[in-house]
């Protein structure tokens, strides 16, 4: 379910939000909570907790004089916006360390639930993601007056509109459509648990991005609606499991138009928006050899893998197929305005830390560099030619060579932000370490060598894949117990300054030294074959030549 906002609104004024003591929540807040009952108290008795108190977050507002008492803990908060407003204040001050599971509850729940805590929480931890968990005495409530709940005509509601209530300008539908809907269709009705007693896995709760709450917070119960008995704490407690489920609580009327694609709230799915492309020269501008999605995206972008701020958004970093220089561009339908501390995420500082600086210059920039390039047309790989094979009717070759190679440094900075998007757990690897280090890693290319070529500065070479590969030094103990008679022992000093060094005490020369010169274990590190080339054979193409070349290389005695 996408989250709605209208870009043009300014919702994040916050200019009139209560003070809170943000500093007492989070000072000995865990970041592993397997389950955690959040309740929101006014002067209720709090005795049923007791029990429990390890496990609670309570949110006090009725002050001082009604704070629960030890072993209970709590946080004051400004008595306004009913437990809705308390349930928010808790997802956007704890949403980066939430428990895995949440109970929601308020200080009194036996006129609600007839169950035990340990009853709640049993039930609580089966929670699945994308599931709501409820607790009521009775079937599920239907929610349907959507242009108003009608106060008077039901004794039951009589004694909340007899109260002090501040009353919201916008409907119910308004509200639904704009902040929990995913469309602009209006519900026949949505259930909901009076009470608003629930339980909630922290996955459900984050596929709405932390800005979505800081909205909704600000608009049911911050500004003018800061009230202790606003309307909207009530739209609240009928829209919770709609925020959650949709699917499961709210009943759409078949025949309305599904607006579902708008994407109206500027959060857009980070894998979606992402476009990676290799191109090459063509006959009078650049040609895309191919095109495809990441795999995932969190290691940049979060967890939620969600881009903020953004309407209609189009990322696409394009690769020249050969040297692998890279450009990011990035366009979309509307930009979300800056309102105070929220704003719309910058993708070109984020991608910065993953590209090198070269990647951001403008698109007919980066084009002019590709078509007119006339040193494309012998460029090669860097390294040593050890494999070429056909597939399908094409010629591959499969290129060797150290990280010491600038030329190799170069390709591997450039492309090694697709490890990060299609490995799972893969890191880059480190460039500005020493070169002692750095030899210590074996980079094995996989080119498609075209044979049709569009123009002259079109390369010959596309890439296909790599493999890094690490070389850990092994000890291995001699059996002589003197040096070879005539021969002094081989010693080395780390960093290698010279492939050669002179004995302290004479003039002579010991053997020419290089990391090549000891025992290894060969560990393939990280092996990647892009998408369009999946499926052909090439890994295992790949894999055999590896292992053949370590194979028949005399000094390293494992391969993992």
């Amino acid at each position: 379910m996408k989250k709605i906002l209208s870009l043009n609104e300014d919702v994040l004024s916050l200019s009139n939000r209560p003070s809170y003591r943000r500093s007492r929540v989070k000072s000995t807040r865990q970041s592993d909570l397997a389950f955690e009952i959040v309740v929101s108290h006014y002067n209720e008795n709090l005795d049923w907790l007791k029990q429990h108190s390890d496990e609670c977050c309570v949110y006090s507002k009725g002050g001082k004089t009604n704070a629960p008492q030890p072993p209970l803990t709590s946080t004051p908060l400004p008595n306004i916006g009913r437990e809705g407003h308390t349930f928010l204040y808790h997802i956007v001050n704890h949403y980066e360390n939430l428990a895995k599971v949440t109970l929601f509850v308020q200080g009194r729940i036996d006129d609600h639930v007839d169950m035990t805590v340990a009853e709640m929480k049993a039930k609580a931890l089966t929670t699945a993601p994308g599931q709501v968990t409820t607790y009521p005495f009775r079937e599920l409530e239907l929610f349907e007056h959507w242009e108003g709940i009608p106060w008077e005509k039901y004794p039951c509601w009589k004694r909340w509109s007899s109260m002090t209530m501040q009353k919201m300008q916008e409907t119910p539908l308004e509200l639904f459509q704009k902040y929990i809907s995913e469309d602009d269709r209006v519900p026949v009705a949505i259930g909901f648990a009076p009470g608003a007693i629930f339980a909630v896995n922290k996955k459900t709760i984050m596929r709405h991005n932390k800005a979505f709450y800081q909205r909704l917070l600000h608009k049911m119960f911050l500004g003018k609606m800061a009230h202790v008995n606003p309307e909207t704490g009530h739209y609240m407690e009928r829209f919770w499991l709609a925020l959650f489920n949709p699917s499961e609580y709210v009943q759409w009327d078949d025949s309305d138009v599904s607006n579902a694609e708008r994407n109206p709230d500027g959060s857009s799915n980070a894998n979606e928006a992402l476009n990676i492309s290799f191109v090459q020269a063509g006959q009078q501008s650049p040609v895309k050899l191919s095109t495809f999605h990441p795999k995932f995206t969190y290691p940049i972008f979060g967890e939620e893998e969600c881009i903020f701020g953004y309407q209609g958004l189009n990322i696409t970093i394009r690769f020249a197929a050969h040297n692998l220089l890279p450009n990011v561009s990035v366009k979309s339908d509307k930009k979300f305005k800056t309102v105070n501390d929220t704003k719309a995420l910058n993708i070109e500082e984020t991608l910065s830390e993953w590209l090198p600086d070269g990647g951001f210059e403008t698109p007919a920039e980066f084009n002019h560099k590709i078509q007119y390039d006339t040193s494309a047309r012998d460029w090669k790989p860097p390294g040593e030619l050890i494999e070429s094979y056909q597939s399908r009717g094409r010629s591959f070759e499969i290129w060797c060579a150290d990280l010491t190679d600038p030329a190799v440094q170069r390709l591997i900075d450039r492309i090694q932000i697709l490890v990060s998007l299609f490995i799972e757990g893969g890191t880059p690897i480190p460039l500005d370490d020493q070169d002692w280090s750095l030899a210590k890693w074996r980079i094995f290319f996989v080119y498609e060598k075209l044979s049709s070529l569009t123009s002259s500065s079109t390369s010959p070479y596309s890439l296909v894949g790599y493999c890094s590969t690490y070389r850990f030094s092994t000890f291995r103990p001699s059996l002589r117990s003197s040096p070879t008679e005539g021969k002094p022992p081989l010693t080395f000093t780390l960093p290698l300054e010279s492939p050669t060094s002179t004995n302290s005490t004479s003039d002579e020369t010991t053997e020419a030294f290089t990391l090549s010169n000891l025992p290894f274990r060969a560990r393939i590190s990280q092996f990647l074959i892009l998408p369009p080339h999946q499926s052909h054979s090439h890994g295992t193409h790949l894999y055999n030549t590896i292992y053949t070349h370590f194979l028949h290389t005399s000094t390293c005695t494992e391969i993992t």
